[in-house]
């Protein structure tokens, strides 16, 4: 099937955003929203952990079901693997439906298709109010021992944006449905299937007079990019070549998992030798030390071009964001990696805003004076034959893992 362009994708105006830093910020908006909901509240989360801030999101959903809101929550099966059956038993009898994605059964054994995941992180209420980014349901303390707290991003976005989301997660919700990945719940797959149906038809129609409102933009145009292995194969990558290509003063990334394929590398490289100062913030101590050591075999490449490194040090870095120019970023559960942008199911918005964008862009600036340590190719030189094997070592099993997953060179690290 034909990838799905991101000028396909149709932009939004008359939106209203706010930037949320880490969970401090985020889950009291996400409780908020939850207890003023009428209607519906649909959740979908990577991971689902078990503490005290998640223990507050799961008492909000269960106050929604209760008052005869339509709650609906869908979580990853490898990621909530260790949660996801209390949970199910939490919210059985109250109201609130509840989905997974993929569940693991048999964790011994490797399949190929343990890797696609649904990885993405967002939250809508009453078709108006919409949550997106990074940020799973748990604690940002809840971290391996030495790496909080979490540093992360979400956004609230009230408008038509929130639309095109509740699309979006209705059409995941009625796809894992009708899987046969939940086997118990066959009873619900052709009531969801003709609601989604008919929700679908209803939203495409406010879609296409919300887009049409152009002249009700503020504070930007904002457009929510999908990722998939069906009809948005390529979405979130393409919309992030197509700004990387267009810039001309400055990028800045900022990304926990960082291991882009030939393309990316190319546009960044192309993009400072044209003059753009690209600048990367990655993590300093990762949870995933394989993929780390896969991105510092690429840091020789990146330095020599005049890309500037930096590794933070203020904790667990997990955002997913970019920002180029101050005029464009985009936010969401993406990271730029084979597993994000080739085999996992992501969402991202994509803005075109000064003013969004600037304060996105501060916030970067000041985690990369404050709270990171540059990295130089003088470091590299001094680094030992050993530590330059152990990278190029991780790097190659990590495109191992990537060719045995079936998406190879032409899709994940080409």
């Amino acid at each position: 099937m034909t990838d799905l362009l991101p000028d396909n994708i149709p932009w939004t105006s008359g939106n209203y955003l706010k930037l949320h830093t880490g969970g401090n910020e985020f889950f009291p908006a996400l409780i908020a929203a939850i207890d003023k909901a009428q209607h519906n509240v649909f959740l979908e989360t990577y991971l689902y952990a078990d503490d005290l801030t998640t223990a507050a999101i799961t008492e909000a959903l269960l106050r929604a079901g209760m008052r005869g809101v339509q709650v609906q929550v869908l979580v990853d099966g490898f990621g909530s693997r260790h949660f996801f059956r209390s949970l199910a038993q939490t919210f059985q009898g109250t109201g609130v439906r509840f989905l997974v994605y993929r569940p693991e059964h048999r964790s011994w054994k490797f399949r190929r298709s343990r890797l696609r995941r649904l990885h993405r992180k967002l939250a809508v209420v009453d078709h108006h109010i919409a949550f997106i980014g990074g940020i799973n349901i748990i604690d940002d303390n809840n971290t391996p021992p030495g790496l909080s707290p979490r540093f992360d991003f979400a956004i609230e976005a009230s408008g038509p944006i929130a639309q095109q989301v509740h699309h979006a997660a209705l059409r995941e919700w009625a796809l894992v449905a009708r899987s046969g990945f939940q086997s118990h719940l066959h009873h619900w797959r052709q009531h969801w299937t003709a609601e989604y149906r008919q929700l679908s038809h209803r939203l495409r129609q406010s879609l296409m007079v919300s887009t049409a409102q152009k002249q009700l933009t503020k504070p930007g145009q904002v457009r929510f990019l999908p990722r998939d292995n069906t009809r948005h194969r390529q979405t979130i990558a393409n919309a992030y070549l197509s700004a990387i290509e267009s810039a001309q003063q400055h990028i800045i990334l900022a990304h926990v998992y960082f291991l882009p394929g030939f393309r990316f590398r190319h546009a960044l490289r192309e993009a400072a030798l044209r003059g753009v100062q690209v600048t990367l913030l990655l993590q300093g101590t990762s949870d995933h030390p394989l993929l780390q050591y896969a991105t510092q075999a690429l840091y020789g490449n990146l330095l020599r071009a005049g890309i500037e490194l930096h590794e933070f040090t203020g904790g667990f870095l997990h955002a997913k964001v970019g920002c180029i120019d101050g005029q464009w970023c985009t936010v969401g559960s993406s990271n730029i990696d084979p597993f994000s942008l080739s085999l996992a199911h992501e969402g991202n918005l994509e803005i075109r805003d000064s003013e969004f964008a600037g304060a996105l862009e501060q916030r970067l600036k000041t985690a990369i004076e404050q709270q990171s340590r540059q990295i130089t190719l003088e470091q590299l030189k001094h680094a030992g034959w050993w530590s330059r094997a152990n990278r190029w070592l991780a790097y190659g099993l990590v495109q191992l893992l990537i060719n045995f997953a079936g998406y190879g060179a032409r899709r994940g690290m080409d």
